[in-house]
């Protein structure tokens, strides 16, 4: 007869457990002291970085619509480089603002790092034909503008000449051109204002009036004002701040009744 060990109850993994279950159990205050805790165990040990990033997927697929992937997502986002893009399937899970401000923050933090596996996700939405998902992935890119040596800003610089002219082929309910035009514009590339004229009288023509709102920030930005604010905070901080933030906007929808709503079920 084989005698079983008990596991034990100090091991990481058993650890990184307990930690996972009080992050799942939290309702609208960020597991602060727990997700601390879990990021530094998931960074040491391989189990529970498994465990984590198994879970995230998880909730992006069965539960986007309560608080806790919003913070499995900022964990992720510490984690290491080859973990991030996991992030890049948790976009547009949920139909609230919460889960999405939660994954575009770590991407802020974390773009420069994954540009080739943003650059794959934006070629599978173009194939899908997914505007708004490929809107969210160049917002996430404006983290190297704000914070990108002049090397990764010419390199993201590139990436936006190529993403115009992909955007271009697009149809005019599929195009996404300010993406990559704002892109350009805050990097100070010399035919921005040419581009925006032809875009401006394309999207006369089409009536498109949601280009044309985009347009008029392009032109806000090329006139001196300031559009990075929102990616400047969150470099500028941590993702500490940024689970506060999150805390704020879910009070502000409703006692946690909008997006990422609810709290996890006590297993």
């Amino acid at each position: 007869m084989k005698i079983r060990r008990k596991a034990d109850p100090d091991s990481p993994r058993k650890v990184g457990e307990r930690l996972l279950r009080q992050i799942v159990q939290a309702y609208d205050q960020a597991p602060i002291e727990a997700m601390e805790q879990l990021i530094e165990l998931a960074r040491e040990n391989d189990d529970v970085r498994e465990d984590v990033l198994g879970l995230t997927a998880t909730a992006y697929r069965d539960d986007p619509g309560t608080l806790f992937p919003c913070w499995l997502s900022l964990i992720v986002g510490e984690l290491e480089e080859s973990d991030v893009p996991l992030l890049l399937y948790g976009i547009g899970s949920s139909e609230g603002d919460a889960l999405n401000a939660a994954i575009i923050a770590a991407l802020i933090r974390r773009a420069k790092e994954i540009l080739d596996e943003i650059g794959d996700a934006m070629l599978e939405a173009d194939k899908a034909q997914d505007p708004l998902y490929r809107s969210v992935l160049y917002d996430c890119l404006h983290g190297i503008i704000v914070g990108g040596t002049p090397e990764e800003k010419a390199r993201l610089q590139e990436f936006a000449l190529l993403r115009l002219e992909i955007e271009k082929r697009h149809t005019k309910e599929d195009a996404t051109v300010s993406g990559p035009l704002f892109i350009l514009a805050a990097l100070g590339h010399p035919q921005v204002p040419e581009w925006v004229k032809e875009a401006r009288a394309q999207a006369q023509a089409e009536t498109n009036s949601d280009l044309a709102l985009d347009l008029n920030d392009i032109e806000a930005l090329l006139g001196g004002e300031d559009l990075l604010e929102f990616p400047r905070h969150i470099l500028e901080t941590d993702w500490r701040t940024t689970a506060r933030d999150l805390e704020e906007l879910v009070s502000e929808e409703g006692e946690g009744g909008g997006s990422c709503g609810g709290g996890g079920e006590d297993d």
